[in-house]
């Protein structure tokens, strides 16, 4: 299996992995469910599904071609590690804020399958800018 492929498949797996993180979140602002690490919100449940379609697109269009399939990469990969340190930064402020204010404050209550999945999306963002700077 080539490297193009093995990105294809790694790419095609975080997708998923984001989509279904995306309709989970927005699922559960009808549902009255409550899943560790999947908040109820609608439009981060819908951005971050978009961020994971565009990464399964990029992972169709790799295989056939490097060029379109690495800026889909690029692109989603970049939308998803944006979330990812959006929601590293609330929980830093939450913290700072509680710290001034004199209170308790719980990390593990703000943390998001976003944060989890951010290493992934950094690295499929970086393997498409790599892509597309070095031709």
């Amino acid at each position: 299996m080539g490297k193009t492929r093995l990105v294809a498949s790694f790419a095609a797996a975080v997708g998923v992995l984001y989509v279904l993180v995306g309709v989970l979140e927005v699922v559960l602002c009808v549902a009255t469910m409550d899943i560790p690490l999947v908040p109820q919100d609608l439009f981060g449940g819908f951005s971050i599904a978009v961020a994971g379609s565009t990464l399964l697109v990029g992972a169709k269009k790799l295989k056939k071609t490097l060029w379109e399939g690495a800026g889909f990469l690029l692109v989603g990969g970049g939308l998803a590690t944006a979330f990812g340190v959006l929601y590293l930064l609330i929980i830093g402020a939450s913290a700072l804020d509680a710290l001034i204010v004199g209170e308790a404050y719980e990390a593990l209550a703000d943390l998001r399958a976003e944060i989890a999945l951010l290493p992934l999306s950094a690295s499929l963002a970086y393997y498409g800018y790599r892509a597309l700077s070095s031709s």
